[in-house]
């Protein structure tokens, strides 16, 4: 990372905790022109957007953000949350066992089971996704393509 990158990071997480998430935004979107692919910052964007706007608005940069660096476990967490906010439980389930199988355990992570849980039990009884779906989203899940996991709706 750049030190002009730096800069502007420690910019944006200052505004991001101050609230001033217009601020953060704008510095944080300032760091990807320069790196798309820039982590930390696609990470707090995500963040950042799942409070102030829609989660799905957040998806892409989470996954651009897991994708750089899957060694990140801030970054399944927030991706799983992500999902379980924009209703894509499904996904948000498989993505969290796959984390869960490169080591994500503790405290946070048995809250996602635990909204994952409700948010089930919050659905009609039986299932609720098409044969097809659900076969996508397994062989998906059994290939290790998290990537392709996110896109799913």
């Amino acid at each position: 990372m750049s030190a002009e990158q730096d800069e502007l990071l420690q910019q944006a997480v200052k505004a991001h905790k101050a609230g001033d998430s217009q601020a953060a935004e704008r510095l944080y979107r300032s760091i990807l022109e320069i790196d798309a692919a820039h982590p930390d910052a696609n990470h707090n964007l995500g963040v950042l957007l799942v409070h102030t706007q829609d989660a799905k608005d957040a998806l892409p940069y989470l996954k651009t953000a897991l994708q750089a660096n899957p060694k990140q476990m801030q970054y399944w967490l927030s991706a799983i949350d992500a999902l379980i906010t924009a209703d894509q439980i499904e996904v948000a389930r498989n993505l969290l066992h796959q984390g869960q199988e490169k080591g994500l355990k503790g405290d946070q992570v048995d809250k996602l089971v635990a909204r994952i849980e409700s948010s089930q039990g919050s659905k009609t009884s039986g299932d609720t996704l098409p044969p097809e779906k659900k076969k996508e989203i397994l062989t998906l899940y059994s290939q290790g393509k998290f990537e392709e996991l996110l896109q799913q709706e």
